[in-house]
Formats: structure tokens, sequence, C-alpha cells
């Protein structure tokens, strides 16, 4: 085999293993996508449809789209895909079914709604269609009172988590409102708070908290014990100011969290664990830009709806589907075939908020990848003739590229290794000596606690 034949399987090799590499990094892990598509719906005001520095989102079993018009005092109900109003309820007040900021909602497995009123220090349930059936909490300290929470969380047994966030503290209670326990209090070691706003509980009973105050998420088991902790205070990626909102996303494999940071203006998914996986947002009004976002609800199809409360408006954000021919790295298969190059779902382009897919790379083991080659010109008959006289009369035989010729004298040229390639890449001889004929193929490598006494109503 002469020198450039070596030269060139040697870069087919080279080039072959980065674009599998590249490959399989880029499309390692769909978790870490950014939304494809923005869908922001509502305009500033207090008519119906309205809404003004709405707090709260969650969706029924219907899809129906269920918003606490934090600042017009009512909830609203909107249908999912026309996205008009459906009927509302609610004013200014403190009886049963009047709210003073409605700040959070969410649904049992019964599709009752639960309304975290947040200045009446209360959660009221309602049914569906707004008829108000009973409340849980009231001003104080005690076990059971709260003090202007700003976030719950129903979990897959039916029990009712809050972060009371005042009094510096995690309750849970049955939906029935019987209190079953609290744990916490102020500070800023590990399993205290400082003012939590948001909390949420996987598919085990692990209790996340977005520990606001101090700028990070705690984790801990289902009897309150603390586990772990992820966040500093920070405006870069994995960083935080203000989280103040949680949701957890089941997938088939395994769970994620989102996380709002109000003051950043981002969205955030990690893995269970702290994992750091995404991030996207930014203050603005374009429809891929929120301001002061309050907080987040995931559907089962992991499409997101965030309450964008200083835009007054609701924001649907979703991944665009994959197509059958576009491949996701999964790891199960990668045990199966660790030679094959595997796509899928790419970094994300800063410059527009996309995504970049990388079709899958195959390599055939029968043949070498093409590569460009320069035109040759035709031999005349007696240069042929004069060729083969002269490989006749040689001891050792040499492979020679297979070329045809098109009418304009252009040759086509496809490589082919003369030689068996070894794991390291090299070329190993027989044992006589001679190279391998052209028949041989080619195979690429694979703050202070709360005081009822002097506590003024907290500003929204």
């Amino acid at each position: 085999m002469d020198t450039k034949n070596v030269i060139t399987v040697i870069v087919v090799v080279v080039v072959v293993g980065l674009v599998g590499f590249l490959c399989l990094k880029m499309g390692e892990d769909k978790d870490s996508r950014i939304p494809s598509s923005y869908r922001p719906f509502g305009v500033s005001g207090k008519n119906p449809g309205q809404m003004k520095s709405p707090s709260g989102v969650a969706l029924d079993v219907s899809g129906n789209i269920y918003v606490a018009d934090t600042g017009n005092n009512r909830i609203q109900v909107y249908d999912s895909k026309t996205l008009k109003l459906l009927y509302s309820w609610g004013e200014d007040g403190s009886d049963v079914g009047q709210f003073d900021k409605p700040i959070a909602l969410a649904f049992s497995k019964d599709g009752d709604l639960f309304v975290l009123d947040r200045q009446n220090s209360r959660i009221q349930k309602f049914s569906p269609d707004g008829k108000f059936i009973s409340e849980i909490g009231s001003l104080g300290q005690e076990t059971g009172q709260l003090a202007f929470p700003r976030g719950m969380y129903i979990d897959k047994d039916n029990f009712l988590y809050v972060a009371d966030t005042e009094n510096n503290r995690i309750q849970k209670f049955t939906l029935d409102g019987n209190f079953v326990f609290a744990f916490g209090e102020f500070g800023t070691g590990s399993g205290v708070f400082n003012h939590p706003e948001g909390v949420a509980v996987d598919s085990v009973g692990n209790i996340y908290v977005a520990d606001t105050g101090n700028s990070r998420i705690q984790k801990f088991n289902s009897e309150g014990q603390f586990i772990t902790q992820w966040g500093i205070k920070g405006t870069n990626k994995g960083e935080f100011m203000t989280p103040s909102a949680l949701a957890v996303y089941f997938s088939n494999e395994q769970e994620f969290l989102y996380v709002v940071d109000s003051s950043n203006c981002t969205i955030s998914k990690y893995t269970s664990g702290g994992e750091h996986k995404s991030e996207w947002g930014g203050k603005g009004n374009s429809d891929n830009q929120i301001s002061a976002p309050a907080s987040i609800f995931v559907t089962k199809d992991e499409d997101i709806y965030v309450a964008d409360s200083g835009n007054d408006r609701i924001v649907k954000m979703t991944y665009w589907n994959m197509p059958d021919n576009i491949k996701i790295n999964d790891k199960s298969s990668d045990n199966k075939s660790k030679d094959k190059n595997s796509s899928g779902i790419g970094e994300e382009n800063n410059s527009n908020n996309t995504t970049t897919l990388v079709p899958q790379v195959d390599v055939k083991p029968d043949e070498a990848p093409p590569e460009k080659v320069e035109p040759k010109a035709k031999e005349s008959k007696k240069d042929v003739k004069d060729k083969k006289s002269e490989e006749k009369t040689k001891t050792q035989t040499t492979t020679k590229s297979s070329s045809s010729s098109n009418d304009s004298g252009v040759t086509n040229v496809v490589p082919v290794p003369s030689a068996p390639i070894k794991n390291d890449g090299s070329f190993e001889e027989d044992e006589g000596g001679e190279e391998e004929d052209d028949s041989n193929s080619f195979s690429a490598p694979s703050k202070p606690k709360f005081n009822p006494k002097n506590q003024e109503s907290v500003d929204f």
C-alpha cells in the first residue's frame, strides 16, 4: 500500500470517529434541550378574560387552564385550545369564596381545586366550577396555622404541602385540613429556611423546597429529614437569586425538578439529585421572555405553563416533537451496540432559542465513507499496456484503487485499504509479509421568625 492510501484511510478513520463522538455528545440527553415553542396569552386589565399580575396556574384533567388572577382577586378558567374565557369567580374580601391575593393553585385526584389565599393566610377548596367546599388554616404560628404562605403542592397520595413562608416551615395536611406534620425554622444552615416560597414532592415522597431567601433548593425525605441541597446566589446558569416556585416532572426513566427564579426571570431544569440540565428565559416581553414569573405547571406530556406575572399573561412552552427518523441516544441501546453512532438533540442555540439536530451517521461495514477526489486524466492504451507489463515483473503485488471513467474524462475513486485494520487503527501484515488484495473490506471503529403582633401585610 502506498503512502497516499495509508494517509487517506487514517483521515477517514479520524473523521468518522470524530463525527460519531460529536453525535453521541450532542444527542446523549434530550432533557438538556429547551422549549422550541412559546405561546403567550392574556392582556393586562380587569375586564373578564384580562389579567393583573397572575401568580398561579394549573390544568384540570380536561386540559382547561385555571389562572389565579392575583391582582383582580379572582380565578379565571380558559379553554386550552381556543384560549377563550369559560368562566370565573371571586372578589376582594375575606369571606368564603372571596380572596385577598390568591397566589397558587393545585388540583386533587378528585378534581377539586385548592386556592392558596395568601393575604388571608388560608387555603380554600372549591369544586371545578367554583363552588366553595371548605378552607384550611388561619393566621398564626401554631401548628396548622399559616402566615402569608406562598406555595403549595398536592402529591400522588392526596396530601397537601404548604410553604408557610413567614413561619419559615413546611406543613403537611390531609385534604380535609387535618394537620400531619411540619418541619423547618428560620436559618441559613442545612434543613432550615429563610422565607421558603415553593414546595414540590416526587413520586417516592421526597420533598423539594425553594428556600427563597437563601437562594437554594433543599431536598428532604418523606419525613422531613434533610438529604441534600444545591444552588448559590448569583445570576449565572445554575445559580439562583430568588427561587420561588417548583414543579416535578415524572418521565419514564427518572424525575426532574423545574425551578422558577422570579428575580433572574428564568426557568431551569434539574435532575432529582440537583444536576443542572437546561435553563432559559430572560427578562422581557417577547414570546420567549418572562418578567417576575410566579408559578409553573408541567403536564404529563411535559408542556410547561408559566404565570408570567410581570407581563400580565400566561405562557405555554412546548418542546419540539422528534420525528421518527431522528434518533436520540438511549443508554440501553448503547450497551447493546456500542460501535454505532447515535444522534439526538444538541446544544441550545443562544442566538435564536432553537435546538440543533444532528442526523445519525451510519458507516456500512463493507465500504469506506466516500471522499472527494480530484479528477484524473485518461490514460492512453499504450500507458495501460506498459503498466500491466511492468506489474507482471514484480515479485510483490501492489493493490490499486479501482477506478471508472465517465465520458468527460473524470475518474471516480473509492479508496480501499489493502490490509486489515487493528483496533488501535494500525495495519497488520500477513505472515508472508505481503499486503492483502482489494477484496479486504474497511470497517470504521466504532429573616427572623414571624410575630403576628408586629407583622404587617406583605406587599405583593
